[in-house]
């Protein structure tokens, strides 16, 4: 996937947002401002993503890597304890 038409547009829209203002002292319109937090949204978010992606993923790997060494110990000790218990 190409990223650069995608950063181009979330660069310039705030410049768009900010060019498109309303008169001074008004308030800007319910539009414009629910576009500017779709794009902060976007901004802090794809940031977010951008940041954590490899830690996040590389500690979901690892604590997958301890559940399934836990199952496999428990199924293990269930197994012995099944076979004491059967030879007492």
């Amino acid at each position: 996937m190409r990223r650069g038409p995608l950063l181009v547009l979330l660069l310039a829209v705030p410049i768009v947002l900010a060019a498109a203002g309303e008169e001074a002292g008004s308030h800007p319109s319910a539009t414009m401002d629910f576009l500017g937090k779709v794009v902060n949204f976007l901004v802090l978010f794809g940031a977010l993503t951008f940041v954590l992606r490899k830690p996040v993923k590389a500690l979901l790997v690892k604590r997958t890597a301890d559940v399934g060494e836990t199952l496999r110990k428990a199924g293990a000790d269930r197994t012995e304890s099944e076979s004491r218990a059967a030879t007492s």
